[in-house]
């Protein structure tokens, strides 16, 4: 009887073996639906809701000027990279809250796909799909690719300065003719994440700490000296080139960094660490998450740096340098974690290789070693590591939904109301009334409610989030 169950089981996992394999024949399709889920899932209510202040800040921003702008960034605490994108954006896209979104929510799907390159270039074309699909699911990056701000150009860049960083490293180390191609992207795209935001050296830093270990590496296996010292010198070189091109701003990028307060919150480092974990994991939409639901992702990972495999280094080390500056910094608090946009990329890459890696584990000698230790034979080997593979994967997946319809649904995610407010102190004008923006409001209801309507003569005084009045 055990031996006829544990029969069909195996035939279920060698039917599912056998789809997918078929599915692979076609390796456009699997990008393909990815990238329609990612569009799916960050166009969808795009324009539910009305603009917020920070929003409707991004957009008096792009409203300006080029010199204007750029004389406003100096006093904001963001560099201007984002808004002359956005102010660009505009002349095409519109002033409507769909038409200003949709700028992060192409960005964010672009995103996928460069998660998709990157895993693909790093590990298997496999790893690349279910990395892809981990980020287009996190309500966390969909959330930051449906705001008015730098945050998913920031995801953006990250991403797409890693795997440009990857091409160089392989294309140096070959000598290909086309390194110093990928070195000049390379320098225009740190150069461009650096004017995005302040958070973007956290990636520079990981770089620079992988290039570092694999010079070690190379140093040990290749004792090809010129062609090391070739690559330091373009690795300086293409550093030294972002950095000329950020050196109009970096006086104000240091005062803006340097005097603006952190303000942390004094929260036990746990309940920190767990809170960073149910974001990059889960989304910021899962409200609080046990412990006992990271077990899945943490088999997941743990099969991804298993001995064994490859290159793992690069999303390990990402990772850890995006949440250690967080952490050790003293900024943490809740309104900081977006800073940990390219620390999800780096986690779904992990999730993704493990999924892989458990599944083919399967179909290696790895199977035969654990069934010689006498407790399953191969067969059933082999499906028990691809049903904990497929059972892992899915329970992540279906956090990650379960996170979103709370992000479309719930009304405890929902952004300020600023839309009602613009409409009731619009209908109902009264002498000496006045708009008094508290800490984080917006000092333009209209603006940021998405409207054109002219202002009344006076307005009420607005007070407090869902635009209360006295």
């Amino acid at each position: 009887m055990e031996g006829s169950r544990m029969g069909r089981v195996w035939r279920s996992g060698a039917s599912f073996a056998w789809r997918l394999q078929s599915w692979q024949r076609v390796p456009w399709l699997l990008p393909v639906i990815v990238l329609l889920l990612a569009v799916a899932v960050r166009f969808h209510h795009l324009e539910t809701q009305s603009l917020w202040n920070d929003e409707g800040n991004s957009l008096r921003l792009a409203q300006r000027s080029v010199g204007d702008l750029i004389d406003a960034a100096g006093r904001d605490i963001h560099p201007p990279g984002y808004y002359l994108v956005l102010k660009a954006w505009i002349a095409a896209a519109g002033e409507s809250e769909f038409g200003l979104r949709a700028l992060s929510a192409l960005q964010g799907v672009l995103t996928v796909a460069l998660a998709i390159a990157l895993g693909r270039a790093l590990f298997s074309r496999a790893a690349g799909n279910w990395a892809g699909l981990f980020v287009a699911l996190s309500p966390f990056a969909v959330t930051y690719s449906q705001e008015t701000r730098m945050y998913a150009q920031l995801a953006l860049l990250s991403a797409a300065s890693l795997w440009v960083f990857v091409r160089w490293l392989v294309a140096a180390a070959y000598r290909e003719k086309a390194a110093w191609r990928w070195a000049l992207a390379l320098a225009l795209i740190n150069a461009a994440g650096l004017y995005t935001q302040y958070t973007f050296p956290f990636t520079l830093i990981a770089q620079g700490v992988l290039f570092a270990i694999w010079l070690v590496w190379m140093r040990r296996t290749d004792a090809r000296s010129p062609a090391l010292r070739r690559m330091v010198t373009g690795y300086a070189a293409l550093n030294a080139l972002a950095l000329v091109l950020f050196l109009p701003w970096l006086p104000t990028a240091w005062e803006q960094v340097t005097t603006w307060p952190r303000a942390g919150v004094g929260l036990a480092l746990d309940e920190q660490v767990r809170t960073v974990l149910t974001w990059i994991t889960y989304g910021n939409t899962a409200g609080d998450v046990i412990w006992l639901r990271f077990l899945w992702p943490g088999v997941l990972v743990a099969a991804a740096i298993w001995p064994g495999g490859e290159r793992w280094g690069l999303p390990v080390i990402w990772l850890a340098v995006v949440v250690m500056a967080l952490l050790g910094s003293g900024a943490y608090r809740e309104a900081n974690l977006k800073f940990l946009l390219p620390a999800q990329i780096a986690l779904a890459l992990l999730l993704g290789e493990g999924v892989c890696r458990l599944w083919q584990a399967a179909a290696n000698g790895q199977a035969q070693a654990r069934a010689a230790l006498g407790l399953f034979t191969r067969q059933e080997t082999r499906a028990i590591l691809r049903m904990l593979a497929a059972v892992c994967a899915f329970l992540v997946a279906i956090g990650q939904a379960q996170a979103l319809d709370a992000l479309y649904n719930d009304p405890a995610y929902a952004r300020d109301d600023y839309r009602a407010m613009a409409a009731a102190i619009t209908a109902d004008p009264r002498p000496g009334d006045a708009i008094r923006p508290g800490r984080g409001r917006c000092a333009d209801a209209r603006r940021c409610a998405g409207r054109d309507a002219p202002a009344p003569p006076h307005l009420r005084v607005v007070l407090g989030r869902g635009g209360a009045r006295s």
